[in-house]
């Protein structure tokens, strides 16, 4: 693309239409004094190479090795195999461009087509797309597109959705002025949203565009989808499901089964390692006969002239390629590396192989919880099933009690009046993988018996 700058003309055109004598003006108004920065920015001297990696490992040997954490909600710490970073490599998922350039890129064009494939098994849905940026941007494309299928303009939300989803929600909405998010309650006892208030709501209001419900929520229970289902249908309004833990696909019955029109959600969990909170790879899928309205690509499969089998991007709703006013999104790319370390993760544990670690979760995560409801003062928050988180009510404050454990390397879970306000400020919430062994529980366990006396 050529660059064109703006020629004299151009300029004092805008400037006059912005109101200002010259550029120097306008920057002035614009920039408040008291953020400007007058002469050259205050930057350390320049250094060599093996004095920036000398600097770098300084970092990195601070950084505590042993740490043992039990956080969750929304970034999950299973195990990698060391051979995906050794497949992800290869040159076949190479390209020196753009991931979609056919004639080069075919195992890239493959790798997507088989991440679509995987989160439509997963999910129970028809149709997936290649990837988004994470569960946050996919849950707030989601909110876009039914508004989009149904001209509606209500949508009824969850308050068991992750708070950051909630948010990145809320400002894909904005410039939309017409939209209107509300928040169905949850039921205290259980954690799981009310199902009998958002099927009320939803025949009062008489014009909801669609209901978003996460599963597992931010209180790691595991939401009632059939009844979720159930309030939505017949009524106008899409029901669009929400995930942050894809591994507990592989236990739970998929909300594609339930009705659902959109389900998105966030893949990291399957292969990626949290890193220091990214990357992230979205998951987004929905019925076939709103393909059309989906964000994102889609990559098909087709012959090429002699026959072969071949991939090809075959729906591509952005701007760049239709009609500005047609385009669905403006998401410029996918997370195609991401989604190829998904992609290999799956193709390794197999069907049965991620059912197995499924499994193992849950047996950790109640064997944990049951030990330390032992401790005299802890109790369950919520009664709802949990995968491999769950919350427990301290005597103590959340807060006091992850500080106290970072003494003791222990990232010791969530504190929950932090992430979710003052009434839950005694919750802390806790998620435990296949990373964990005996001896992680018993540390964990021990410190919360010398904490809470």
């Amino acid at each position: 693309m050529r660059y064109i700058p703006l020629t004299d003309a151009d300029a004092k055109a805008m400037l006059e239409t912005a109101g200002a004598g010259s550029v120097t003006e306008l920057i002035d108004r614009q920039i408040p004094e008291r953020v400007r920065v007058r002469g050259l920015l205050p930057l350390d001297p320049p250094v060599s190479e093996m004095e920036l990696q000398r600097l770098a490992d300084s970092i990195a040997a601070a950084r505590p090795r042993d740490l043992i954490s039990f956080l969750g909600a929304g970034a999950y710490d299973h195990y990698t195999p060391a051979v995906i970073e050794h497949l992800v490599v290869r040159g076949e998922f190479a390209t020196a461009y753009t991931p979609y350039q056919p004639e080069i890129a075919q195992g890239t064009l493959m790798g997507a087509y088989e991440f679509q494939t995987y989160m439509a098994m997963l999910t129970g849905m028809d149709v997936a797309n290649s990837s988004m940026y994470d569960a946050a941007t996919s849950a707030a494309e989601a909110v876009l597109m039914a508004h989009r299928l149904t001209r509606k303009t209500r949508f009824l939300v969850s308050g068991a959705l992750h708070p950051h989803y909630l948010d990145t929600v809320r400002t894909f909405v904005s410039p939309l002025e017409t939209i209107v998010l509300e928040t169905v309650p949850v039921d205290r006892a259980t954690g799981r949203t009310d199902t009998a208030k958002l099927a009320a709501r939803i025949r009062e209001a008489g014009d909801v565009g669609g209901v978003v419900v996460q599963s597992p929520n931010i209180l790691g229970i595991i939401e009632d989808w059939k009844a979720v289902g159930e309030a939505a249908a017949g009524t106008g309004a899409l029901f669009i499901a929400v995930t942050g833990e894809p591994l507990s696909l592989a236990l739970v019955e998929p909300p594609g089964r339930f009705g659902a029109d959109i389900v998105v959600g966030e893949a990291q969990g399957l292969g990626l390692p949290p890193y220091f909170g990214g990357p992230n790879v979205g998951i987004f899928c929905c019925k076939k006969e709103y393909v059309r309205q989906m964000p994102g690509r889609l990559v098909g499969e087709t012959v090429d002239q002699d026959g072969r089998r071949a991939f090809v991007l075959t729906l591509t709703t952005r701007e760049q390629f239709i009609r500005r006013e047609k385009a669905t999104s403006n998401i410029c790319t996918s997370q195609q590396l991401c989604a190829l370390w998904v992609t290999v993760y799956l193709s390794l544990m197999g069907r049965q192989g991620l059912k197995d670690l499924a499994r193992q979760n849950l047996s950790l995560a109640r064997e944990l919880r049951r030990r330390l409801l032992e401790i005299p003062g802890v109790t369950a928050a919520y009664s709802g099933p949990f995968f491999n988180e769950f919350v427990l009510r301290l005597p103590i404050p959340a807060a006091e009690f992850v500080r106290k454990a970072e003494a003791r390397q222990l990232a010791a879970g969530i504190d929950l009046g932090a992430l979710l306000g003052p009434a839950h400020a005694n919750e802390l919430h806790l998620c435990t993988t296949e990373r964990h062994q005996k001896r992680h529980h018993d540390a964990l366990v021990g410190f919360a018996r010398e904490v809470i006396r």
